[in-house]
């Protein structure tokens, strides 16, 4: 439940390759909302009953 300029996002995520290189996790400056480009893949939206028992597997 992360709000729009995703400042809690900041702290959850870390680079797993600088891991790797220091051993230790690097986390982000900051994190930004981009839109779409031209060159995105843009996929079509499952039906509603399939994606809520999607989302039931991840909860449980």
């Amino acid at each position: 439940m992360w709000d729009g300029n995703l400042v809690k996002a900041c702290q959850k995520f870390w680079c797993v390759r600088c891991g790797a290189r220091t051993g230790k996790r690097v986390r982000p400056v900051r994190i930004e909302l981009v839109d779409p480009g031209p060159d995105d893949i843009a996929l079509p939206m499952p039906e509603e009953r399939e994606w809520k028992r999607a989302l039931s597997r991840f909860r449980a």
